[in-house]
């Protein structure tokens, strides 16, 4: 979990970078919103103005990386979360062996990345986010 802190934490230093255009550290309100739209993420004025309003938090005029970096969710420990695939192996044993060669999944030959980036994310855009000023 920590490692996939740290791979967003260099994707978003790579992606602030990008759009830091005198590379002072910090992003203006309309660089923000270029990053946010390179994102597909599509905010409406009084959603972006929102947004700066929470993380330009020294009254700079500008969003220093460290703000950024606050914004993106810390991996926090649930133990209160409980995996449980009691039904998916009952299933697993009541299919014949051509139901299972035809039917069967093993999770570790999935893409991961593949799928986050090209299935997952653009549902969400498409989908949930649809309507929100923040989809395609």
């Amino acid at each position: 979990m920590a490692s996939e802190y740290k791979d967003q934490l260099g994707c978003l230093l790579e992606i602030f970078s990008r759009f830091d255009m005198d590379n002072d550290g910090s992003l203006t309100i309309l660089e923000l919103a270029a990053l946010l739209r390179f994102l597909g993420i599509n905010p409406m004025g009084n959603q972006i103005h929102l947004l700066w309003t929470n993380m330009e938090v020294n009254g700079n005029g500008y969003v220093e990386l460290e703000a950024a970096v606050e914004s993106v969710p810390r991996p926090k420990t649930m133990p209160d979360l409980t995996f449980d695939n009691s039904n998916t192996e009952r299933l697993m044993e009541i299919m014949s062996e051509e139901e299972k060669r035809e039917f069967g999944f093993d999770v570790k030959a999935i893409d991961w990345k593949d799928y986050i980036t090209n299935v997952h994310i653009p549902g969400l855009r498409r989908h949930v986010m649809k309507g929100r000023g923040m989809g395609s």
